[in-house]
């Protein structure tokens, strides 16, 4: 995903790229962690959709915590991840 459709959804302007990027690696690492599978290249739309909305979560909250109390993960990442969870038993 590129940097410039994260600055999109986000409404940026063209700066913090570097952040944006390091930000977008953790956001697949994680998704890919979630769903116990790699991710596919190319990503199907839920994933990128999750993947935008969680570096906009990390963006606006750049600390696990904060003064309001511990922020979770966006509403509807789960929902979107959900069907391509790769269960083991």
């Amino acid at each position: 995903m590129a940097v410039s459709n994260i600055w999109d959804h986000l409404n940026l302007p063209d700066q913090d790229e570097a952040l944006l990027e390091d930000l977008a690696a953790a956001a697949w690492a994680y998704v890919g962690n979630v769903t116990g599978a790699p991710v596919p290249d190319p990503a199907p739309p839920a994933l990128e959709q999750a993947v935008r909305m969680l570096i906009g979560h990390w963006y606006e909250n750049r600390e696990g915590t904060s003064a309001d109390g511990v922020r979770p993960v966006p509403f509807g990442f789960d929902e979107l991840v959900q069907s391509y969870r790769r269960w083991v038993v």
